[in-house]
């Protein structure tokens, strides 16, 4: 894999999916280096064997980035961090004057929300800023993201299902929109197999799981995983996201917002056949990626299940 390729530059290298990113370019023996913005950042980055560039796409601060590329003919640049801060033109216009030529952009499915979110517009702005470049590119753009811990989804409805014996959602029409969760190790696995197929320059694929599932069912299968019961209780969307608006405006750091409540009425299953066409993309089933979670998360913390 990455046979072509001896250098990998990487953005976002220190996120949930970017820090798999960056261990499993350097387990396939590349010299990787990331853009870091703090001591923190060096250090966590170091610790993967890789080698921090200080920057900063907030002040648009990425000239000793890529005045470290030495062979842009041999070089991947690949992008994790998000699509929805106004970022990407002035990347896109670093990379071209840089030499490289072969990128991989992660963008995200939300992009087909139909609620007027106001990183909508940002994040197609920045696709196209992409697809009008003179770049090799390929955008990757995968639904919600868990098989972790950290993943800031489903270990945190794991957790809420061990510790309540009744658990509160807003189940719009009874649960019934789709979701089509995909592990983190498969998003790794196609955003690294996508640089080595010419078939991918100048496309983006929807990246899923295996399957969709309604959200009823998932939480299901999350309680069934966890070895729990809990109760279900369903309130209705308008009041769940007035009391998610409240949260938000009261508290410092919100960990929810009132978009994510109005999400779940969404389907947000998506069509992966052409990464599987294209790139033999194999998700798993969320079957068996949120049994891994759950043994990961059973493993490495305090919690208790029984």
């Amino acid at each position: 894999m990455l046979d072509e390729f001896e250098d990998i530059f990487i953005i976002g290298g220190t996120g949930f999916t970017g820090a798999r990113i960056v261990k499993a370019s350097v387990g396939l023996g590349k010299n990787v280096f990331v853009l870091s913005r703090s001591s923190e950042s060096n250090k966590k980055i170091r610790g993967l064997n890789a080698v921090p560039i200080s920057g900063n796409l907030d002040g648009n601060d990425l000239g000793a980035f890529f005045d470290e590329v030495k062979e842009p003919k041999s070089t991947l640049f690949i992008y994790t961090a998000s699509m929805g801060f106004g970022h990407i033109e002035g990347v896109v216009r670093r990379l071209e004057s840089s030499g490289i030529k072969r990128a991989i952009f992660t963008s995200t499915s939300s992009i087909y929300t139909s609620l007027p979110v106001s990183s909508k517009p940002i994040r197609l702005k920045a696709e196209q800023a992409v697809m009008s470049s003179s770049l090799d590119w390929t955008i990757i753009r995968p639904t919600m993201i868990y098989g972790d811990m950290g993943d800031r989804n489903m270990e945190r409805l794991i957790n809420l299902v061990n510790k309540l014996p009744i658990v509160v959602l807003p189940l719009i029409d009874n649960g019934a929109a789709l979701q089509q969760p995909v592990h983190v190790d498969d998003l790794v696995s196609v955003i690294l197999t996508a640089a080595d197929f010419d078939i991918a320059i100048s496309k983006a694929y929807d990246i899923g799981g295996r399957d969709s599932i309604t959200l009823k069912n998932l939480f299901k299968q999350v309680s069934e995983t966890a070895r729990k019961k809990p109760i279900l209780v369903n309130v209705p969307s308008r009041t769940a996201a007035s009391f998610v608006r409240l949260y938000a405006k009261t508290t410092k750091n919100p960990k929810l917002k009132e978009e994510q409540i109005n999400r779940l009425a969404e389907n947000k299953n998506v069509d992966i056949s052409n990464a599987i066409n294209d790139l033999n993309y194999q998700p798993r089933s969320f079957y068996d990626g949120i049994k891994e979670e759950f043994q990961k998360i059973t493993l490495n913390s305090n919690i208790k299940f029984k």
